[in-house]
């Protein structure tokens, strides 16, 4: 599985020297000069993400070889409501439009599309799962985020899994969709759509 995330926000990241700055002659830093990176964002601050995803798996069943090809792109829009004095930065998060596709020899290709028609298929579990990719779209997330970009805590969770399982209720067999493990894996995916911000100040060069 491949994950392509372009940043679409600029100025996200505030870098501060940790060493204080001392006139040079000459245009190149000090080699013990190092730099801390942060993240510095304002109440009121908003920004755009889009996250691609592109997925090939192959399955052996019975020695005979099943491919599944899925691709899929969503949009999310950030505002910053609070920052406290601590620095942490509560989010809300929108997301936005979803579509994709999906195909597989047993149950058949679909395209889908939250803000367009998604033409069923005459299967209806592949009819079904169309549905689940875009149930998300007009969901709202709150998460805290401090300076490390570091995800601390995420509302609103509990409401997406019960959205998830309107559209498909088989989605509930295995623990699926656990809130507890999903909270997890939304603390991961937006952990990983800012990158990885450094833990130490670095060095230009670094």
């Amino acid at each position: 599985m491949q994950l392509k995330t372009p940043m679409l926000a600029a100025g996200l990241l505030a870098v501060a020297l940790s060493a204080p700055v001392v006139a040079q002659d000459t245009s190149e830093a000090p080699a013990a000069d190092k730099f801390e990176f942060k993240l510095d964002l304002k109440k009121g601050d908003k920004f755009a993400f889009r996250q691609s995803m592109d997925m090939n798996q192959d399955m052996d069943m019975a020695g005979m070889q099943i491919a599944t090809v899925m691709s899929m792109t969503s949009d999310y829009a950030y505002e910053v409501t609070e920052v406290a004095d601590t620095g942490d930065m509560t989010i809300k998060i929108t997301f936005g439009r979803i579509k994709g596709s999906f195909e597989n020899p047993m149950m058949g290709a679909l395209e889908f599309d939250s803000e367009g028609e998604t033409e069923e298929t005459g299967n209806p579990m592949i009819d079904m799962m169309g549905s689940m990719f875009t149930a998300n779209a007009g969901q709202e997330l709150s998460l805290v985020m401090n300076q490390d970009g570091d995800v601390v805590s995420v509302d609103g969770v509990d409401e997406m899994v019960d959205r998830l399982l309107e559209n498909n209720p088989m989605a509930a067999m295995g623990g699926q969709l656990d809130p507890e493990n999903m909270k997890e894996q939304m603390k991961d995916n937006f952990e990983g759509q800012l990158g990885q911000i450094p833990a130490d100040p670095v060095a230009v060069g670094e």
